[in-house]
């Protein structure tokens, strides 16, 4: 098994970190602007990319996601 090296993808501080929501948050949320550059925190494979805006329909959306699986795990 190899060992995972993290680091931050952005110059930003969390705005909701991995294990919240009483340990059900499986990601790290980081506040940006557009056009933000953004690098992922360790190689892996991309599984999902999605704009997933707030509205006034949907006002618990998740923004713009990147979901990236860091084998191994």
């Amino acid at each position: 098994m190899g060992e995972l090296n993290f680091t931050k993808p952005i110059n930003a501080v969390p705005r909701d970190g991995y294990g919240s929501r009483g340990g059900t948050h499986k990601g790290v949320d980081y506040p940006a602007s557009e056009g933000t550059p953004v690098q992922a925190s360790e190689s892996g494979l991309v599984l999902r990319t999605a704009d997933n805006p707030k509205t006034s329909d949907r006002p618990r959306a998740y923004g713009n996601v990147i979901v990236i699986d860091h084998n191994p795990g």
